[in-house]
């Protein structure tokens, strides 16, 4: 069954929508079907799933995971899914619409990682200054989220050793503390060095929010490129976005 066909499946009216978690088996691929009646809807999540290195597939499979709108179809038996609602409920199956994304990327996460990924994280090739072993030393940000990175560092460093990181977003400087947590040197590596990733030590609210905004903000840039602007705007009013990004990109918010 495609997930066009999924969406043509409408529940009847004594149809209840079982809302037991299954997750998917570990080793399976980071597969999901998404289904909507919205178009809008189904585009944006679309662009931002596969921004988060997901692999969207047009037909429920084993090793599949159906993200679905409540009520536009039918979870076949034994199927994992997690719904989105329209009412304030939630469970650990279901989303209630408007949700805020770092939420639904949250979710995703724990039906395919374990341990989860807690916060959202963004590739990126970001130049910086790392503060260490008495010297400085030139490196590049390679992935970024609000608690932490990853380094492409000359040399390896020790687990739980300290640096500075100094590097700048969107033409505000940050200066962080922080502790390595693995470094090593990836077997048939383009260019030499080492990838080394690190905890942010000792940060303030307001760099935490910083750096989530720019995350967010570099995603919803991408959406923006590749989607029709009323189709962008009207998909992202199924999401809840802090006030400064709320304001810059505009949508009205659902009410629910």
């Amino acid at each position: 069954m495609t997930a066009q066909q999924l969406s043509l499946t409408c529940m009847g009216p004594s149809g209840g929508t079982m809302l037991s978690e299954r997750t998917i088996p570990r080793g399976m691929e980071r597969k999901v079907c998404i289904c909507t009646t919205d178009p809008a809807l189904r585009q944006v999540l679309a662009g931002l799933l596969e921004g988060w290195r997901f692999s969207l597939q047009p037909e429920i499979v084993d090793g599949v995971l159906l993200l679905a709108e409540e009520g536009c179809c039918e979870a076949p038996p034994d199927q994992p899914v997690l719904w989105l609602g329209h009412s304030r409920y939630s469970s650990r199956d279901k989303l209630p619409l408007p949700l805020p994304i770092e939420e639904l990327y949250t979710r995703l996460e724990h039906r395919f990682h374990r341990p989860p990924r807690r916060h959202m994280r963004l590739d990126i090739d970001l130049s910086a200054r790392v503060c260490c072993r008495g010297g400085d030393y030139a490196s590049n940000l390679t992935s970024l989220s609000d608690r932490g990175g990853r380094l492409r560092l000359p040399m390896e460093l020790a687990r739980e050793e300290e640096l500075e990181l100094e590097f700048s977003l969107a033409g505000r400087p940050m200066s962080l503390a922080a502790s390595v947590i693995y470094s090593f040197q990836r077997p048939g590596a383009v260019t030499d060095g080492y990838d080394t990733g690190v905890l942010f030590a000792r940060q303030v609210q307001e760099e935490c929010e910083q750096l989530r905004e720019f995350i967010l903000g570099r995603y919803l840039a991408r959406l923006r490129e590749r989607l029709a602007p009323e189709v962008f705007s009207a998909g992202l009013a199924y999401f809840t976005l802090p006030p400064a990004l709320q304001q810059f990109y505009g949508g009205s918010q659902m009410v629910n």
